[in-house]
């Protein structure tokens, strides 16, 4: 959630991963490539496609507008690119990492 003066920006989504390797040593390092998507409330959606190995996590999306804003952009959505770097040393630790069997 993003607000600033009067607009307020909500948007929720999930990206699922499927590692592409694992951990087996100390020196590989773990891969996962992952697919999802954002919804923002009243105003998008936001397909995503993201690569991660590491720490480090490249990501790709298109953002598409569904409100009446997608007459000014003549519903032609724009492409963006994200770098995320995640601490392994975060305040929480390490504790909690979700696994599927």
């Amino acid at each position: 959630m993003a607000i600033q003066n009067k607009a307020t920006d909500i948007m929720f989504g999930s990206i699922v991963k499927y590692n592409i390797s694992e951990n087996s040593s100390n020196f590989s390092k773990t891969a996962s490539i992952g697919f999802g998507g954002y919804y923002r409330i009243g105003d998008g959606i936001i397909p995503k496609v993201q690569l991660q190995w590491d720490s480090f996590a490249l990501g790709m999306s298109y953002d598409v507008n569904s409100s009446e804003l997608s007459a000014a952009s003549r519903s032609r959505g724009g492409f963006e690119i994200s770098l995320k770097y995640v601490s392994q040393n975060s305040v929480f630790g390490n504790q909690s990492k979700a696994r599927f069997f």
